[in-house]
């Protein structure tokens, strides 16, 4: 299968994706200037490849995309 543009043939489980999203919220990854940096906002509610905005009157992040059938969405809301 190809795949175009930025899909990146990723590979992964869910408990690989979930140990992903818990260490973005820790130094692990990135550091708290990066972290915050990455999700602020730089055009409408779009961040460096993280939509922004409100849900259930608290803050949201997410990223979402398809590729055929395959489709895939994180979303949290972050303390």
């Amino acid at each position: 299968m190809s795949l175009p543009y930025a899909a990146g043939s990723l590979y992964s489980t869910a408990n690989d994706l979930y140990r992903w999203d818990r260490a973005l919220y820790t130094d692990k990854l990135l550091g708290k200037a990066s972290r915050e940096k990455m999700w602020t906002p730089v055009k409408n509610d779009y961040a460096y490849g993280w939509a922004v905005g409100q849900a259930h009157q608290h803050k949201q992040i997410a990223h979402g995309g398809w590729h055929q059938r395959i489709f895939h969405f994180c979303r949290t809301l972050p303390g």
